[in-house]
């Protein structure tokens, strides 16, 4: 049986027009790039747009979870779906429902709070860990209770939702059920979760965006025609010294993306790939140096 809380209107325009905003804002942004000349502002545009990305994808996963949360009951499990994720708890375990009338003081939640739209974590006294996902105040909820931890809902009706529960627990379930938690798989991959992995790659972005700084510095003083070492060799326009750091930056996209790709099975290869990142800067920098300097 499927119930779904009741929506916020505001929480989900709030969302929508935060992320609309922000990408019209990138937009203007692009766009402006494209009339700049070679500069620091023009590097600091593209900055500011690269760093409005995991915003936008913030944003966005919200809505999704907004857009998505929802219940369903049956005789084995009470199951929440909030944006990917999918929390099983199977009912034999379900020790009792209490409703958020009948506690003392609101939990404080740590996560996404919003007019009517919160998901996150909070700590209480009696009932320990307890997992938020709700779009409704405190008198509406019912906290699900299970030896492991706490669950915060708001269904439409509470009172029939309470009594469904009570229904389905004395059939008794037809499948024995783990709790567990379920993700998507793009969501669930470890190399989220590995520090080495995240400290290579930001220290290869670093060396990336520090040459990208460098040479546009040097880039107003550079020859029209940029001379290549030895008498044979032909000269490049100007131009050609951006290729550098854009080098760099292609190597860090393409070896961050493979490093994701193959983590879940080989984070070696992965880490080794990140690594090789980190060197390919190193060197760009060293040619830079010696042909910019």
């Amino acid at each position: 049986m499927l119930w779904k809380p009741p929506r916020s209107l505001v929480s989900i325009l709030l969302l929508a027009g935060l992320l609309v905003a922000l990408l019209a804002v990138d937009v203007v942004l692009a766009w402006s790039l494209t009339r700049s000349e070679v500069s620091l502002r023009a590097l600091a545009l593209a900055v500011i747009i690269a760093l409005s990305l995991p915003v936008l994808a913030v944003l966005a996963y919200w809505l999704w979870g907004a857009l998505t949360l929802r219940y369903t009951l049956d005789r084995n499990a009470l199951t929440v779906y909030w944006a990917g994720a999918t929390h099983v708890i199977p009912l034999p375990i379900v020790q009792r429902l209490i409703p958020g009338s009948d506690l003392a003081a609101e939990p404080r939640v740590q996560g996404l709070r919003l007019p009517g739209y919160t998901v996150g974590q909070a700590d209480l006294p009696d009932l320990g860990r307890v997992l938020v996902f709700s779009t409704r105040p405190l008198a509406e909820q019912i906290f699900v209770v299970t030896p492991l931890q706490t669950y915060a809902l708001s269904p439409a009706d509470p009172a029939a939702f309470t009594a469904e529960v009570a229904t389905r627990q004395r059939l008794g379930p037809t499948e024995y059920l783990a709790q567990t938690v379920r993700v998507a798989p793009w969501l669930g991959l470890p190399i989220w979760r590995d520090r080495v992995a995240h400290l290579l790659l930001g220290v290869a972005a670093l060396a990336c965006l520090t040459l990208y700084a460098w040479v546009v510095t040097r880039y107003p003083d550079l020859p029209a025609q940029l001379p290549l070492r030895g008498p044979t060799l032909p000269s490049l326009a100007r131009a050609a010294a951006l290729l550098l750091p854009t080098i760099g930056l292609a190597a860090l996209a393409g070896n961050g993306l493979l490093a994701v790709l193959v983590h879940a099975r080989e984070r070696g290869a992965a880490l080794l790939l990140l690594g090789g990142a980190v060197v390919v800067e190193i060197l760009l920098w060293v040619v830079a140096w010696r042909g910019l300097s």
